[in-house]
């Protein structure tokens, strides 16, 4: 004990200057990358609050000014032509069908 007392191994000013640059470095990357992960987040909840607002909804609820298509179902066994209410949002992403 009393010869690791008298040791004069031990750390320099530089091995802790070095040490200390190294967990300044991480904790700077590791708070990039949650920066990056919170503005992700947020990019992604704004998206889908305009995707609901301005396509899913109006299609869901079927509002607005209907396009008038006849369409054409091919089954193995069945042939069917039908009239339908097609109804969409702004961009026309996400359609609904109704049979008027």
């Amino acid at each position: 004990m009393i010869k690791r007392i008298k040791s004069r191994r031990g750390e320099t000013l530089v091995e802790m200057l070095v040490s200390i640059t190294i967990l300044v470095l991480a904790l700077s990357i590791l708070s990039a990358m949650l920066a990056a992960a919170y503005n992700s987040e947020n990019a992604a909840r704004e998206a889908d609050k305009a995707f609901y607002k301005k396509e899913l909804s109006p299609a869901e609820a079927q509002t607005g000014t209907p396009e008038k298509e006849i369409v054409k179902i091919d089954g193995t066994t069945v042939h069917i032509t039908m009239d339908v209410d097609i109804y969409s949002g702004e961009k026309g992403e996400l359609k609904s069908y109704k049979k008027p």
